[in-house]
C-alpha cells in the first residue's frame, strides 16, 4: 500500500477468508484489517490515491471490489458490485483510473480512482487479466 499517516504500511488479501490485513512494514505488527465480501487474490493502491482496492474473486458471487482509506482506521469508502466475475483492480500511472478486469464479463471496467464512478466499459475482452502500466513497473521495483 505504501506510505500513509508516516508510516509504511504493507496489505494482503485472504486467499481463504474475506479480509484484508494491513501490517505495519518497519515492525511489521499488523494495523489492521479490512473485511471484504470473500476471499481473494488482489490488493492495489497508488501514491496518488487516498484509497486501496481489493478484489474477493472466491466470493459468491466474484463480483466485488472493496475499496478503503489507506491510513488508519483503514475505513470502507465504497464497494463496487459490477459485473460477473471481476478481479485484478489496477491503477492507472497518474492514479487518476483504476482498471477492473471481468473475466466472465469478457470487458475492463475504468472507474474514476476518486470518486469511484464507472467512467468506461471497454468490451469483448476474452478473460482480462491485469492491466498493467508499463510507466509504473518501470518506476516502482518489484511492483
Amino acid at each position: 500500500m505504501r506510505e500513509a499517516d508516516g508510516l509504511q504500511y504493507g496489505a494482503t488479501v485472504h486467499a481463504g477468508e474475506g479480509q484484508v490485513t494491513i501490517w505495519d512494514l518497519e515492525t511489521n505488527e499488523i494495523a489492521g484489517t479490512v473485511p471484504t465480501a470473500g476471499p481473494g487474490l488482489f490488493v492495489r493502491s497508488h501514491d496518488h490515491s487516498p484509497y486501496a482496492w481489493a478484489d474477493a474473486l472466491f466470493a459468491q458471487p466474484q463480483m466485488t471490489i472493496t475499496v478503503f482509506e489507506k491510513e488508519a482506521p483503514f475505513e470502507i469508502v465504497g464497494v463496487i458490485d459490477d459485473g460477473v466475475m471481476t478481479l485484478h483492480p489496477e491503477f492507472t500511472a497518474d492514479g487518476k483510473f483504476a482498471y477492473v478486469s471481468d473475466w466472465n464479463g469478457a470487458m475492463v471496467r475504468v472507474y474514476d480512482a476518486v470518486t469511484l464512478e464507472l467512467v468506461a466499459e471497454i468490451e469483448g475482452v476474452i478473460t482480462p487479466t491485469g492491466i498493467f502500466s508499463v510507466e509504473r513497473r518501470l518506476e516502482t521495483l518489484g511492483h
